[in-house]
């Protein structure tokens, strides 16, 4: 079975390979996103938090 992800963005670093307890490999990686948030006044800012996938 494989499931195929795909992503809209940027690496924060090279994805690296590991293996499960079970031999079973899979990836992790950092992605980096934007993310528009506004404030009360109606005026916005993005802020770029990684995410551990």
């Amino acid at each position: 079975m494989s499931t195929t992800v795909t992503f809209a963005g940027n690496l924060a670093e090279a994805p690296e390979l590991l293996y499960t307890r079970e031999n079973k490999p899979f990836v992790s990686c950092r992605v980096l996103v934007n993310r528009r948030v506004q404030n009360d006044e109606g005026s916005g800012s993005t802020t770029s938090p990684p995410h551990t996938t």
